[in-house]
């Protein structure tokens, strides 16, 4: 049997040094699990973010089928923590949900009491309501039935405020009808208003139509007020326009205040115009702060001019500004 020069040198070795580097790579592979399953398990404390995104509807255990068969057995919790709503910067309020779930018969529970039957959706909040839909699409708050024909539904988290839109594309509040045609919904977790968009993109706050050919809009989650910018370029607050040209902008959840861009880079703060050239802004979570820089590299904050050649920065809940120089020398504003 012939041996290659690579076997032979690999028999030339002492079979202690196999050993030990197998000990040793298997000790690091041992510890880099044990490092993975800690990072797995550990708790990450609640932090308020800047952003805010419309939230999904949480997952349900199970799967459809013929009635009386098994579909749901416990609506999915968002998450494992559910972290605590702030009513005011700083000020969080706690939210205990009632217990619900839907039996192998489709009956569906409440804290223990039985609600209905033929069960296949629900939804929770704060107060301690449910609505649920059955497999007639009836739709119910609690044991009441409430609407018919249901396409999609939700429930305001702090006010317990019901909106659907059924299968006529008529939208409803609670027991309201609110309008036709409709497209699509957002309901205000903390002051239960439906803001919605009907068909041909007008938009609406409740029953009152605030304006036509929407494209996007967002809802500040404490104050219940709508920025939208229409198919033109027209920016809005409610039912008043603040410009003309918009291309981005953003509405802060505490406030109801509106920063936003022009497509030429002008920058304004509801209808005040904080300067030009904008390339990008953030808000503060907390106060409504703008830190924004211009193409040119120049940082500000609101108004005012920080300094100069700005290759990045973040602004903090509370305002102030941290930002770096193109020189790598790091500013508080």
């Amino acid at each position: 049997m012939k041996i290659t020069a690579l076997a032979a040198a690999l028999l030339a070795l002492p079979y202690g040094s196999f050993a030990l580097e197998s000990i040793e790579g298997a000790a690091a592979s041992g510890a880099k699990a044990l490092s993975g399953a800690q990072a797995s398990l550990s708790i990450k404390t609640f932090a308020p973010k800047h952003h805010h995104h419309r939230r999904a509807a949480p997952g349900a255990i199970g799967s459809q089928g013929p009635r009386g068969s098994a579909v749901l057995l416990i609506r999915a919790a968002p998450s494992a923590y559910e972290p605590p709503d702030e009513a005011a910067p700083g000020q969080y309020l706690p939210c205990t949900r009632p217990l619900v779930y839907i039996n192998q018969d489709r009956e569906i529970y409440k804290d223990g009491e039985r609600l209905g039957r033929y069960a296949k959706d629900y939804r929770t909040s704060c107060t301690g309501d449910a609505a649920w839909v059955d497999t007639d699409n009836h739709i119910y708050k609690n044991d009441d039935r409430i609407g018919d024909s249901v396409r999609n539904f939700a429930i305001a988290k702090r006010t317990g405020d019901t909106a659907w839109i059924d299968l006529s594309s008529y939208i409803f509040k609670n027991g309201q009808r609110l309008g036709a045609s409709a497209r699509q919904f957002e309901l205000n977790d903390f002051k239960g208003i439906v803001v919605w968009t009907d068909l041909s993109d007008a938009i609406y706050k409740d029953d009152v139509r605030l304006g036509y050919g929407a494209a996007r809009f967002q809802m500040s989650k404490q104050t219940g007020d709508v920025a939208w910018i229409s198919r033109s370029g027209e920016m809005h607050k409610n039912g008043e326009r603040l410009g003309y040209d918009a291309s981005q902008f953003s509405i802060h959840g505490f406030t109801g205040a509106v920063v936003w861009m022009t497509r030429t880079g002008d920058i304004y703060k509801g209808d005040d115009r904080l300067g030009s050239d904008a390339s990008r802004f953030e808000l503060a979570y907390y106060t409504g702060d703008v830190a924004w820089s211009d193409r040119y590299g120049r940082m500000y904050k609101n108004g005012q001019r920080l300094g100069d050649d700005c290759a990045e920065f973040k602004i903090e809940n509370d305002g102030r500004v941290l930002w770096r120089d193109r020189y790598g020398k790091y500013h508080i504003g």
